[in-house]
């Protein structure tokens, strides 16, 4: 079992893990980029009728990405024709397809039918209408959704009829004045919203009518996830959790062991858990959230606020099992993504069980590559070391790492999918030691 001791200024960091624990870990990402949210799902479909796993990122400036395949595939910048900060993205699957919604500032909403390649606009058809940060899709009946529901600023609660194409909106009164931030749809009837100030209410008439709930608490609600069918949890701010298990109806406070903000949860199953937040808390449970303690792997991995967690595995949670109250059951090495303030990536790993004799810099492998390659490094006393990318010209191109490191031999992880195809060399500077290589980038 391996436990990852090096890691630096990352914008977004994969851990391949069996279950919360670390067997192996590696590390890919998207360089300088401001994610808000993720999103993954399993499709079934095309000739061969394999699962395809793939994933969407949106960011603060209105980009979006996808990857497709693998935990380590390329992220790749789509055409949205959005500028406008995006503040959540969720997935429907179907039979071939999948189906992707995106919400941001001003009722931004984006829909895409193919994984996340091409968008559509149904941005909800009013002037001067409130951001939008939460959305859940409404079940019209057991396995069949049409709708989706998405909350947002000064109290504003949004359902679609026809997936987008016609909009209603519920305000009850005395949310007026608090934002919204998630939403939870239990089913047609039932829906639960948090947000600031400790604004929590139920609804069970489809948006009709609302009831205030009090926790007599005034801090912010960031998240709310279910953890099984009637059992849901409320992550908030000042380390504040919450859970109900009568779909809603009322909540008891749990102790999480932190007073950082509290951004995300998510539930492997209905006994393991996680919450993330700021200064990179990382909070686990393993008896349905009664209890928390830190994570041994995750929690101080960066000390960067964490702002989501979403997971990639063999049955990856989306929307259509959350509300039919599927359990997750994954079987195999399942993928823990966690999107951080905004920072370019870096990574290291060490390599156990290896004693280095010498400083050397080896040979990139693969070599070609495209977009990954991996890059191993032998430190013999401790040192402070700088490796840095050159293209032909020899320009920098970018610093992979500029840290001190103990003895040991290490591998480094490149991600050229923002590069053009050609020769890029690469230095190791360690003290009095420096050696360049050459490596292709063949697209």
């Amino acid at each position: 079992m391996k436990k990852i001791t090096y890691i630096f200024l990352f914008i977004m960091l994969f851990i391949s893990l069996a279950g919360f624990r670390g067997c192996e870990s590696f590390f890919y990402g998207l360089f300088g980029i401001d994610v808000n949210s993720l999103a993954f799902a399993l499709v079934f479909g095309g000739s061969d009728n394999l699962p395809v796993h793939y994933g969407v990122a949106v960011t603060g400036d209105g980009r979006i990405y996808t990857s497709e395949g693998r935990p380590s595939a390329p992220w790749v910048l789509r055409n949205s024709g959005n500028t406008r900060r995006l503040n959540s993205v969720k997935t429907l699957n179907s039979t071939d397809s999948s189906v992707t919604y995106a919400v941001g500032d001003s009722g931004t909403v984006l829909r895409s039918t193919d994984k996340g390649h091409t968008w559509s606009n149904r941005n909800v058809p009013y002037q001067n209408f409130p951001n939008l940060h939460g959305l859940d899709f409404l079940p019209l009946q057991e396995g069949l959704f049409a709708h989706i529901v998405t909350v947002g600023d000064n109290g504003k609660v949004v359902k679609s009829e026809n997936f987008g194409s016609y909009w209603n909106w519920f305000e009850y009164p005395s949310l007026t004045n608090r934002n919204l931030r998630s939403v939870a749809v239990i089913n047609s009837s039932i829906w639960i919203v948090v947000g600031s100030r400790g604004a929590l209410y139920r609804t069970s008439t489809g948006g009709e009518t609302w009831q205030s709930i009090s926790t007599g608490d005034t801090n912010g609600y960031n998240k709310i996830v279910q953890v099984r069918y009637d059992t849901y949890l409320i992550a908030g701010n000042n380390g504040k959790i919450y859970m109900s298990t009568n779909y809603g109806s009322s909540w008891t406070p749990r102790t999480s062991g932190t007073t950082k903000h509290l951004r995300d949860a998510l539930f492997k199953n209905e006994l393991e858990g996680v919450v993330v937040g700021d200064d990179g808390t990382v909070r686990q449970t393993t008896n349905g959230g009664t209890t928390w303690t830190a994570d041994p792997y995750l929690n101080g991995l960066t000390t960067r606020d964490i702002i989501c967690i979403s997971k990639l595995d063999s049955l990856t949670v989306n929307s259509v099992t959350r509300n039919l109250g599927l359990a997750d059951s994954p079987s195999g090495d399942t993928t823990y993504f966690l999107a951080v303030s905004s920072e370019p990536f870096i990574g290291i790993e060490p390599i156990s069980n290896i004693i280095a004799r010498i400083f050397e810099l080896g040979q990139n492998f693969p070599n070609p590559f495209n977009p990954v390659t991996n890059i191993e490094i032998s430190i013999p006393v401790g040192s402070n070391v700088n490796v840095v990318i050159y293209d032909i010209a020899g320009r920098e191109v970018e610093t992979l790492f500029n840290n001190e490191l103990k003895a040991g031999v290490y591998k480094i992880d490149w991600n050229a999918a923002n590069y053009s195809s050609g020769v890029y060399f690469y230095r190791m500077t360690a003290g009095k030691f420096t050696e360049t290589r050459k490596m292709i980038l063949l697209k």
